[in-house]
């Protein structure tokens, strides 16, 4: 099965004219039952959250719905600006198990 989710009304109504399966939902409350999925993308989310504890818990909640040894893969966008700390999101995934140091 593959589902995409996003907050953001107007571009899963765009995705549905398109013939994709996608629903709106937070990324810190995903409707899905726990272990749900094989792998999951995050793709540009991560660093909309504006604190590292936030940022922490939509990690949680995306290791929530994987099986054990799901595998996700993150993107997130302008990482290299001074203000953004790569080490937060880097120490998210840590704490989470998903990667190793």
């Amino acid at each position: 099965m593959k589902l995409g989710v996003d907050r953001c009304l107007n571009l899963t109504n765009t995705a549905r004219e398109r013939d994709h399966e996608v629903m709106v939902s937070d990324n810190l409350a995903l409707p899905f039952r726990d272990e749900a999925f094989d792998a999951a993308l995050s793709i540009a989310v991560i660093h909309h959250f504006a604190t590292t504890e936030r940022r922490v818990r939509a990690l949680r909640e995306l290791a929530r719905i994987l099986r054990i040894g799901g595998r996700l893969m993150i993107s997130v966008w302008a990482m290299e600006q001074r203000h953004r700390k790569v080490s937060q999101v880097w120490l998210g995934l840590v704490m989470l198990g998903l990667v190793s140091t």
